[in-house]
């Protein structure tokens, strides 16, 4: 899990594996560590029979399990069945736990597209575009927009284009940002679907873009200037050599195998 946690109570011989995470824990405490740190990514779905049991039969914690039976009979709130893991657990601190329960209750009335926005923006956050554009597209695919606001959606958007623009899709980029624009208007995603419009090197789509938008040739140079001085930094995706680029394709293969895998 990346740090080195003591496990005082038992270690259970089968993990649990949390989909959320794509990962396994073996513990109270290490279920108590990814509680506290992806508490505003948990939703009632988390509040299972399955992780009841694991905790009965597994870590022999059967106390703690039947606590949590009677509060999922009781259609206790993800806050309260979160506490009583945590305090339990003896993993956080006093203050830790208010804070992980403050937070798990300011999510509490968020609508499934709003987490499912968190979700993307973090998997983008951590280097993982291709998982991000499944997360964003799933908000479009359920149909449900109406349960977003409009600046969250036009961020949805914005965030669509980076996460396309990082993996070299520079046309889906451009109508990505395109769609950011028009719905909240904010000049950064208008900035971004001219660089992203650029890099597509559809001359008719420049052009369309530069019309429909009101970008002067002037701007257009500025913008195009911009983007030969940042191919002189070693370190951004558009001075990528042939051999890099091959990198990165092998590892979106690699990714794509992560996400289509049941």
């Amino acid at each position: 899990m990346g740090e080195l946690i003591l496990c005082k109570e038992n270690t259970a011989a089968n993990p649990f594996y949390l989909d959320e995470g794509s990962l396994n824990v073996y513990s109270i405490e290490e279920l108590s560590y990814y509680i506290e740190n992806n508490v505003l990514f948990l939703n009632v779905d988390f509040m299972s029979l399955e992780l009841i049991n694991w905790i009965d039969h597994q870590l022999h914690m059967t106390d703690l399990a039947e606590g949590l039976r009677q509060l999922l009979g009781e259609g206790a709130s993800l806050d309260q069945f979160l506490g009583l893991i945590l305090q339990e657990g003896g993993f956080c601190s006093t203050l830790e736990m208010k804070n992980v329960l403050l937070a798990a209750q300011s999510v509490a009335n968020k609508t499934k597209e709003e987490m499912q926005k968190m979700r993307g923006d973090r998997m983008l956050a951590k280097g993982n575009p291709l998982g991000a554009i499944y997360l964003y597209r799933k908000i479009f695919a359920e149909g449900n927009r109406k349960n977003i606001s409009d600046g969250d959606l036009a961020s949805v958007w914005h965030n669509l284009g980076t996460a396309h623009a990082r993996l070299f899709q520079f046309e889906d980029a451009t109508i990505s940002f395109e769609e950011a624009f028009n719905i909240g208007h904010r000049f950064e995603s208008k900035r971004q679907m001219v660089f992203a419009v650029i890099c597509s090197e559809d001359e008719k789509m420049i052009e369309h873009i530069c019309e429909k938008y009101g970008v002067s040739e002037d701007e257009l140079k500025h913008f195009e200037w911009e983007i030969t001085e940042s191919k002189k930094d070693a370190g951004t995706v558009l001075a990528f050599d042939k051999e890099t680029r091959q990198m990165v394709i092998d590892e979106w293969k690699h990714q794509y195998r992560l996400q289509s895998s049941v």
